[in-house]
């Protein structure tokens, strides 16, 4: 998958390092087609159209494991090109209709950056055009999927915004990635 998206970066002539700078339309659609693939094994569907099907109708579980199949690739993507991310938790959101239901991660990181920031709206935005071709007329008016919030160590251990999240007994997140292995 990835060396597919390295593969369009180098085409696009995006520089001496494509790994930095990779098409991100190309790389959330592999990332899609991952968690498609990921979920047709889990749910132990026949092929894609299956599963669309049950995107489309608004399958709860369906569209649970396509966001954490989704929520661990993004993750270990981040990992895999360091900016000083430690930690990554996938949150449930449990109030939220299926096809409003966001992609929720925590990314504990060593330091915020704006880098970080961009890579998280341009991915959103690659990743919307990609959701809304596999569940159809029900997602037309979809404007965000990934909530990807970076944290540093203080606020997770002030417990702040998102960080109150992760000492949650009642919904707590679950680690998807951790760079410690």
């Amino acid at each position: 998958m990835e060396d597919r998206a390295m593969a369009k970066a180098s085409e696009t002539g995006s520089g001496s390092n494509p790994k930095a700078h990779l098409d991100l339309s190309v790389l959330a659609g592999a990332f899609v087609a991952e968690a498609v693939a990921l979920c047709i094994s889990q749910l132990k569907l026949r092929d894609k159209s299956e599963l669309e099907k049950l995107l489309k109708t608004g399958d709860h579980e369906a569209h649970l494991c396509f966001r954490r199949s989704l929520g661990q690739r993004i993750s270990a993507y981040l990992g895999e090109i360091g900016g000083g991310i430690n930690r990554v938790y996938y949150v449930e959101s449990l109030d939220e209709p299926v096809f409003q239901g966001m992609l929720n991660l925590i990314a504990i990181v060593e330091r915020k950056t704006e880098a970080l920031n961009s890579l998280k709206d341009g991915l959103n935005a690659s990743l919307v055009e990609e959701y809304k071709q596999i569940t159809g007329n029900e997602t037309r008016n979809l404007k965000h999927l990934l909530n990807l919030v970076f944290m540093d160590a203080q606020e997770v251990e002030d417990k702040v915004g998102e960080g109150a999240i992760l000492a949650s007994r009642f919904n707590p997140p679950e680690k998807i990635w951790d760079k410690a292995g």
